[in-house]
C-alpha cells in the first residue's frame, strides 16, 4: 500500500493536513523497470517533525467553496536501508467536504546512497477520489549534487499494516556523456548547456 497524507484537530473546524490514505495508489513509474542500468534501493523511513497550518479559510472572498480546504504542511523525515539521510518536505493538500482530495510536495533530500553521498529533490504529485487514487514521487531531474550528480528515479513510499512506512527507489546515473564528466570533475548541474 502506498502511503498518504489527512487529519483534522478535534472540535477545530481549521483545517490541519497530516497523512492523505492512498492505499492501492496507482502507482506511475517513468523509469524502464527493464532497464540493466536500474537498481531497486529498499528500507523504512519515520516523521521527525510535523507542522501544518490551513492556507486558505473557505470562507474568504475567491475561496472556491466551503467544501474545500487547503492547507500546508511542512516535515521532516528520516531515513534508514539502503538509502541513510534525512529530508525536509513542504507540501500542499486539498480536502474536499473533509475527504483526502490531493497533494503535492516538495522533498529536499540529503544522504547516502549506494556508497555515494549528495542530495537531490522529489516531486510529490497524488489525487484520491473515491477508490480511484494516484501517486507519483520522482526526483525532480538535475537536482542530484555531490556524489548523487546524475541521479534520476522513482521513489515508492509504503504504508505497513502496523502504521509504519517503508520506501522502494528505483534509481539509475544519467548515462549522458558530459554529465557523467562533469559529475568525475566536480562540477555541479548548473554548470551544463
Amino acid at each position: 500500500m502506498a502511503a498518504g497524507l489527512s487529519r483534522r484537530t478535534g472540535g477545530d473546524d481549521r483545517l490541519l493536513i497530516t497523512r492523505l490514505s492512498l492505499a492501492h495508489a496507482e502507482i506511475g513509474y517513468r523509469l524502464d523497470m527493464n532497464d540493466p542500468a536500474l537498481f531497486i534501493a529498499t528500507g523504512t523511513f519515520s516523521v521527525d517533525s510535523w507542522k501544518d497550518e490551513p492556507v486558505a479559510d473557505p470562507a474568504e472572498a475567491g475561496a472556491t467553496d466551503a467544501a474545500t480546504r487547503i492547507g500546508w504542511v511542512q516535515l521532516s523525515k528520516s531515513f534508514r536501508g539502503d538509502f541513510e539521510g534525512h529530508s525536509t518536505v513542504d507540501m500542499l493538500s486539498v480536502m474536499v467536504t473533509d475527504e483526502p482530495a490531493g497533494y503535492v510536495a516538495i522533498e529536499r533530500v540529503s544522504g547516502t546512497l549506494a556508497g555515494r553521498s549528495g542530495s537531490f529533490v522529489l516531486q510529490h504529485t497524488a489525487t484520491a477520489d473515491g477508490e480511484a487514487k494516484a501517486l507519483r514521487i520522482e526526483v525532480v531531474p538535475r537536482t542530484g549534487s555531490g556524489d548523487l550528480f546524475g541521479l534520476r528515479g522513482d521513489f515508492e513510499i509504503i504504508r505497513q499494516d502496523d502504521g509504519s512506512h517503508t520506501y522502494s527507489f528505483a534509481y539509475r546515473w544519467d548515462p549522458t556523456p558530459g554529465l557523467v564528466g562533469a559529475a568525475a570533475s566536480g562540477a555541479d548541474a548548473s554548470d551544463q548547456e
